[in-house]
């Protein structure tokens, strides 16, 4: 979303936050616990992707001055930062649980 040739819009913003909510929100509702992993585990793999491109330098300085960007910077960095090391079905649920959590306290400061 992120890629210095244009500002993205509050609502495509808002779109890629509430995608990270929701799915999260759907791996928690899994009865199936290798269900609710897998997608666990998918949903760190594109958070960690959307979280390498937010720490770029270049990504860093071109958009410095963008509430926006600041706050679905936190959001992501939180979430992706949320459990360390590999996901098991021991802690799958609480890494869905906090990517819910951060997207959803950050969702308002999006204007």
């Amino acid at each position: 979303m992120y890629d210095c040739k244009e500002v993205p819009t509050a609502e495509e913003i808002l779109k890629s936050m509430r995608n990270y909510e929701s799915l999260a929100n759907e791996g928690m509702q899994l009865k199936n616990k290798k269900a609710g992993l897998e997608l666990a585990k998918d949903l760190k793999a594109i958070l960690g992707v959307e979280y390498k491109n937010l720490k770029k330098k270049k990504i860093q300085d071109y958009y410095f001055n963008s509430d926006n960007f600041q706050n679905y910077n936190g959001a992501v960095s939180e979430a992706h930062a949320a459990t360390a090391g590999a996901l098991s079905y021991v802690n799958y649920f609480d890494f869905l649980y906090d990517v819910e959590y951060y997207m959803s306290y950050y969702i308002p400061f999006i204007k």
